[in-house]
């Protein structure tokens, strides 16, 4: 399983620069190579990733570097930690979803 999370790095001496991040499993071993992709600089030395970066249940660490000319890493900047989703069974999230939408219907009839 995966969770998706936002991701986004704030490096006020490094405006300017094309910035990448790599996902890596607990054991340091690498889940999703380097990327720039969905990358982008929202305000000076602000890197955000757009649609969020989905990263492995059991947790690990995302690494923010400066990319070199072929898109490769060139420079780690950061290295964040990335805490393991919380464990739903089925069962629970069912019971979430039940209880959500019971306390949202009328008590006396429809239309209220």
């Amino acid at each position: 399983m995966t969770q998706v999370l936002p991701a986004s790095l704030y490096a006020p001496g490094q405006p300017g620069v094309t910035v990448g991040y790599q996902l890596l499993n607990p054991d340091l071993t690498q889940y999703q190579a380097f990327t720039i992709a969905g990358v982008s600089e929202s305000a000076p030395g602000q890197y955000v990733v757009s649609a969020g970066v989905i990263a492995p249940d059991n947790g690990g660490y995302i690494r923010w570097a400066i990319a070199a000319g072929g898109g490769a890493l060139a420079e780690v900047l950061a290295v964040g930690v990335i805490l393991p989703a919380p464990a739903l069974a089925a069962d629970n999230r069912l019971s979430f979803l039940d209880r959500a939408i019971s306390s949202r219907m009328p008590r006396s009839g429809w239309p209220p």
